[in-house]
């Protein structure tokens, strides 16, 4: 299933990844009561199940608030 989704999601239209991150919502006037990290959901619901997986989904998350740079940017 999972190569299936990785097969389907290569096509999609287009990702959005706002520079400013939640601060990019809040500012619309929205408000996150919860924002959870997308890779270690992944691992809690089963849809990665690999040593590595686990190690890393346990390990520190992103900040939803400052977003990393995208690779390549100058810092």
């Amino acid at each position: 299933m999972a190569e299936r989704n990785r097969g389907l999601l290569r096509h999609a239209p287009w990702r959005f990844l706002p520079a400013d991150g939640v601060a990019h919502f809040e500012q619309r006037g929205w408000c996150a009561a919860r924002i959870d990290p997308l890779f270690p959901a992944a691992v809690a619901l089963g849809r990665l199940d690999t040593p590595e997986a686990h190690r890393l989904a346990a390990g520190p998350q992103p900040d939803p608030a400052t977003p990393a740079a995208p690779r390549g940017a100058a810092s």
